[in-house]
């Protein structure tokens, strides 16, 4: 299924919901009601379309597109650099060299999200990390996530920035924090496959810090007034494996 704009004068815009920038890449196009005539090319009938582009920057890039209605089929028309950082592309219905209204259909619009808006094409998201730093009482698990198709993470848990030599992850694994400590990532990804000969991209570095307390004991029943000759507390500690010690006489635990 492809889709049309046969409205007069009518525009087709297509934006980035989370206000990023995205590179455009390719669209297919074609008239959407070819004319039957036979070779060569009747170039007053070919179905002109013109792409404009809105940089973060507020700045425009426009590119025309010339469809062939000889040879009615969707063709693969593909946009120069000028359109690899955008916030906003917008088309408007085509007009033929006789400046009559001439409807198209596109389909397979290519786009490269960029990591975050503004930043160049190919740009590796930095990682990021759920649950985010801070004090916890007890050891839990880390996911360590890149927004970048297709990168690997490579990460440290001793403060130093990590380097392709150190431990990798996968997008979406974990880490296990069973004590305090710097948790650092760092993702890298190609522009191609490997063994192109495209350099690695890194991201930029992302650091967390984990703090592992020992909880607060617990009581149960909790403190109150009882009908019996003695009661049997229960002291409990949500942190594993500690040692728990305790007073009966009110003074200070040591």
């Amino acid at each position: 299924m492809s889709f049309y704009n046969n409205i007069q004068l009518g525009i087709t815009r297509l934006t980035r919901t989370d206000g990023g920038s995205f590179g455009l890449v390719s669209i297919d196009l074609d008239a959407l009601n070819p004319w039957n005539s036979a070779p060569p090319l009747d170039v007053s009938r070919a179905v002109v379309v013109r792409f404009i582009g809105t940089r973060p920057d507020g700045t425009t890039v426009d590119q025309y597109f010339m469809t062939d209605t000889v040879f009615p089929s969707m063709q693969t028309f593909t946009f120069s650099s000028s359109f690899d950082n955008v916030i906003r592309v917008e088309w408007v219905q085509g007009n033929n060299s006789l400046n009559q209204d001439a409807p198209h259909q596109f389909d397979n619009i290519v786009l490269i999200p960029n990591a975050q808006p503004g930043d160049p094409p190919g740009a590796t998201a930095t990682p990021t990390f759920s649950p985010p730093e801070g004090a916890y009482s007890a050891p839990g698990y880390v996911t360590v996530s890149c927004a970048t198709p297709y990168a690997w993470i490579h990460y440290t848990t001793n403060g130093v920035d990590p380097t392709e030599s150190d431990a990798e992850i996968a997008s979406g694994g974990t880490v296990l924090v069973d004590r305090s400590l710097t948790l650092k990532a760092r993702a890298w990804s190609l522009g191609s496959v490997p063994g192109s000969g495209v350099e690695p991209i890194p991201s930029s570095v992302a650091s967390a810090e984990y703090t592992l307390e020992v909880a607060t004991p617990t009581f149960s029943p909790g403190g109150g007034t009882y009908n019996s000759t003695f009661q049997t507390v229960t002291v409990s500690c949500a942190t594993p494996d500690v040692t728990i010690h305790y007073t009966t006489s009110g003074n200070a635990i040591r």
